[in-house]
């Protein structure tokens, strides 16, 4: 179960997709949102990124996609040229998959470093797929449902205490027939284990993420608000 904690996603050690900058290939999605400052001086050399991230280590990879800093007020578009690496992605029995948080930081930002991250959408995350999910797998129990290969939006589900008590009781009357429960089990009969959930989100990537820039003092309140599944 300890791969169900987004901690991890935290302790991340990035490196930057390997994209030539003068010749980036083809544009494999897009993502766009609107940043907004709560800052009483601007950020210096802003700059949005997609952070991917391992949750199954404690020390899991991460590589950072970022877009030019030009053209981010009010609205940005990153565009995405290359999926995380094969060592950057997780996995559920075999099936490979990459989660991603969208994080604004300045210029030359290590995004391995959350206390230099400026601002993120903990609300939602791409969601890298190489091959299509397989029925009756964690994966897909995983995801809520079956999912193409491909980049995607999910929306991140804070549950309420009323619906994470519901999940817990579900997954405390599972039949245990001489084994430990399964991650596939809980997810495809409970829809969860009582933490906060991805659901893919209705526009997939034509939804719009939002970005709060914060002071450098608000960084530990940012971090204290990430999801956990």
């Amino acid at each position: 179960m300890s791969r169900l904690f987004l901690a991890s996603i935290l302790a991340i050690a990035a490196c930057d997709a390997q994209v030539d900058s003068e010749h980036k290939g083809e544009v494999l999605a897009s993502i766009e949102g609107s940043l907004h400052s709560a800052r009483a001086q601007p950020l210096p050399e802003p700059e949005v990124a997609v952070v991917w991230a391992k949750l199954s280590l404690m020390n899991g990879l991460a590589g950072a996609e970022r877009v030019a800093a030009e053209g981010l007020f009010p609205q940005f578009k990153l565009s995405i040229y290359s999926p995380p690496a094969d060592d950057e992605m997780d996995d559920w029995d075999g099936e490979k998959y990459g989660v991603g948080l969208v994080v604004v930081g300045s210029e030359g930002t290590d995004y391995s470093l959350r206390t230099d991250w400026r601002g993120v959408d903990f609300n939602r995350v791409v969601v890298y797929l190489p091959e299509a999910t397989k029925p009756g797998k964690t994966l897909e129990a995983f995801l809520h449902g079956p999912q193409t290969a491909g980049f995607h939006v999910f929306d991140v589900k804070r549950l309420t205490e009323e619906e994470r008590q519901q999940r817990l009781a579900c997954v405390n009357a599972l039949p245990m027939t001489g084994h430990m429960l399964t991650t596939y089990e809980i997810y495809a009969n409970c829809g969860g284990a009582g933490r906060d959930e991805l659901t893919v989100s209705t526009t997939d990537l034509q939804t719009l993420f939002d970005i709060e820039i914060i002071e450098d003092a608000g960084i530990v309140e940012l971090i204290n608000r990430s999801p956990q599944w």
